[in-house]
């Protein structure tokens, strides 16, 4: 895989199949990942990029604020687990089903 996926150092680790379902017993619950659809919202997003430029001038004295769009999105990336694995493990992606199913 390629992209931000394959750059994030866990990613072994996590999507490795013969751990993924012990990980995701561990701590990839539905209250989880509920609780991960809600902090990488789009109305959340948009509220921590206008949260980033209030506070901006209160911690740096240069009146250039850094772009941390990259940042977010790559942490946005890893959270979503359904597809963060790719082909590796469909652990995740099942879960996620699972999850989606009881909610209906």
């Amino acid at each position: 895989s390629s992209g931000i996926n394959a750059e994030w150092p866990l990613r072994p680790g996590i999507c490795e199949p013969s751990c993924a379902g012990e990980v995701a017993d561990a701590f990839y619950s539905c209250c989880a990942k509920d609780a991960f659809d809600v902090m990488f919202s789009k109305p959340l997003m948009k509220a921590y990029g206008k949260l980033w430029e209030s506070i901006w001038p209160l911690i740096s004295e240069s009146s250039q604020r850094p772009d941390f769009s990259q940042a977010f999105k790559k942490y946005k990336s890893f959270m979503d687990l359904g597809t963060f694995c790719g082909d590796s493990t469909d652990v995740y992606k099942v879960r996620e089903d699972r999850c989606d199913a009881l909610e209906a």
